[in-house]
């Protein structure tokens, strides 16, 4: 099914274990696109990830509204396996689920397994496609190939770059939401240039003070299209930009830093809500 969103009814296969569960912690959960993924498949069966949740929905960035982890939506069994179940989804939103026989014109997926698929708020490029980079088709290679390890939606994470280079980049993002193939670009993930004392593979003489003037510059074109910002509180000391962030409805993770906690709490009263790399360079 499309990125805009999957409709109809859903039969998941028979196995002699049955399985509890009821399916109404399913319904009112959010469908966006069936997705077979083969590699995962043993013995013949094939796996599913029916893409679920929001990001930066009433659930929170990357939660799934309604359901609490893998198995809430086709009743696992035991061993990872399931009885037989239907859901039914609508306009892109899981609608009813339960076990029992489906109505006329449902799709039999067979003996599958029903999962949420992971959604992915910090990658960097895939295999040689590196997401600064890529253009045209390089985004539906990247889109397969993370889809076939279990991916059905990511933001593209650019690193600490030179200050020309983020508008052609975002514009290539932007011209490839909604067209790629596989795992749907759920906007982009700004990894700096806002990073402070642990930069890691990011060059510090790219890195930059928080600037929310420089920001807004960069961001208006594409509405919406930046969803994550990772920086440090040492590069916005008095938390205006985080603020004015999320004030924006931009989500603020904490990264790349030597902060200490008190700036880390400090940065989280303002808004922070995520941690990037967390611990990885940091102080004890």
């Amino acid at each position: 099914a499309g990125a805009a969103g999957v409709a109809g009814q859903f039969v998941v296969g028979a196995d002699e274990n049955p399985a509890a569960g009821d399916g109404r912690a399913a319904v009112g959960a959010r469908a966006e696109r069936l997705l077979p993924l083969d590699p995962l498949a043993e013995d013949g069966d094939l796996v599913v990830l029916l893409a679920l949740g929001e990001l930066g929905g009433d659930a929170g960035l990357g939660q799934v509204d309604e359901v609490a982890g893998v198995g809430a939506l086709a009743h696992l069994a035991g061993d990872g396996r399931a009885d037989v179940e239907r859901v039914e989804v609508d306009a892109g939103r899981v609608v009813d689920a339960g076990a029992g026989t489906a109505p006329p014109g449902a799709t039999d997926l067979g003996d599958a397994l029903l999962a949420p698929g992971f959604v992915d708020i910090q990658v960097n490029g895939c295999g040689a496609v590196d997401f600064l980079r890529a253009d045209g088709d390089d985004w539906s290679v990247a889109g397969r190939a993370l889809g076939a390890a279990g991916t059905t939606s990511y933001l593209p994470t650019l690193c600490s770059s030179p200050a020309h280079r983020y508008p052609a980049a975002l514009a290539r993002v932007a011209a490839a939401r909604g067209i790629a193939e596989g795992a749907r670009i759920d906007g982009v993930h700004l990894e700096g240039p806002f990073l402070g004392g642990a930069p890691g593979a990011h060059p510090p003489a790219l890195l930059r003070d928080a600037d929310g003037a420089w920001f807004d510059e960069l961001a208006d074109p594409h509405p919406d299209l930046v969803r994550l910002v990772t920086l440090a509180p040492e590069a916005d000391p008095d938390l205006s930009v985080t603020r004015h962030l999320v004030a924006l409805g931009v989500r603020v993770a904490l990264g790349h830093s030597t902060c200490s906690l008190d700036a880390a709490l400090a940065a989280a009263d303002a808004g922070a809500t995520i941690a990037t790399h967390l611990g990885n360079g940091m102080r004890p």
